[in-house]
């Protein structure tokens, strides 16, 4: 790591680098990589003293930098910064700034904090995947008090019809969103697609707790997509 930054700095000093938002994105994964938080906050108080502009790439690197810590404070730290840059400089905090978080948070193992950083993701809507639920929802699946919260999640977002009621059961972080803005949309339309791979990944460890709901959810997966095979059939019609 050491390295790296002397021979960033040389080049940088003859002219044949620029140091801008995107080195400092890479430098924090570089200091991720080696365990050393420490040099990555001094990198960042060396980008603000350059007078560069921090863009949602440097965010979501000093985020996840911050979160290979494992220490709390640090990760305070880390997302205090970026909301104080991002405010200073006019950055708006963007999807991948907020699965950044989400994930920082669910990895240190409060599901409250990263549910409610979800809803704020939700109220700036700034959801356009579901790619912000990859970590939180598999999370709260394996948690058994939270278990039945990640299966009506699951369920709201996948536009799936059960006769669970999916809003009573919804985890109370999230209770204050307007429904419908929990599901991502594409080009600014609402989306029921959820991937394979994250719907499998829920089920897998909601199953352990919720055997009968497991199977209920699995079910209405398969109408859906007989539903959507039945559509894609009509329009080659």
């Amino acid at each position: 790591m050491e390295q790296a930054e002397t021979l960033l700095q040389t080049l940088s000093e003859t002219g044949a680098v620029e140091f801008d938002a995107f080195t400092y994105a890479h430098l924090f994964d570089g200091c991720s990589n080696a365990n050393n938080i420490r040099k990555g906050f001094e990198l960042f108080a060396d980008m603000k003293q350059r007078g560069i502009i921090p863009n949602a790439n440097t965010f979501s690197s000093l985020i996840r930098m911050a979160s290979f810590s494992r220490q709390r404070c640090v990760l305070d730290r880390a997302i205090e910064e970026v909301r104080e840059q991002g405010q200073l400089h006019n950055v708006p905090l963007n999807i991948h700034v907020y699965r950044s978080m989400v994930n920082a948070w669910t990895a240190h193992k409060d599901l409250s904090l990263a549910l409610k950083i979800v809803a704020e993701c939700v109220q700036a809507k700034q959801l356009t995947n579901d790619a912000i639920y990859e970590d939180i929802l598999p999370a709260l699946a394996k948690h058994a008090a939270r278990a039945k919260q990640g299966a009506a999640l699951l369920g709201l977002i996948s536009g799936i019809h059960s006769s669970h009621d999916f809003v009573a059961m919804l985890p109370p972080e999230l209770k204050s969103v307007p429904l419908m803005r929990l599901r991502p949309t594409q080009n600014g339309k609402e989306s029921h697609s959820v991937t394979c791979k994250l719907a499998t990944s829920v089920l897998r460890r909601l199953h352990h707790h919720e055997p009968q709901l497991t199977q209920n959810l699995c079910l209405a997966f398969q109408e859906q997509l007989k539903m959507n095979l039945t559509k894609l059939e009509e329009s080659f019609c």
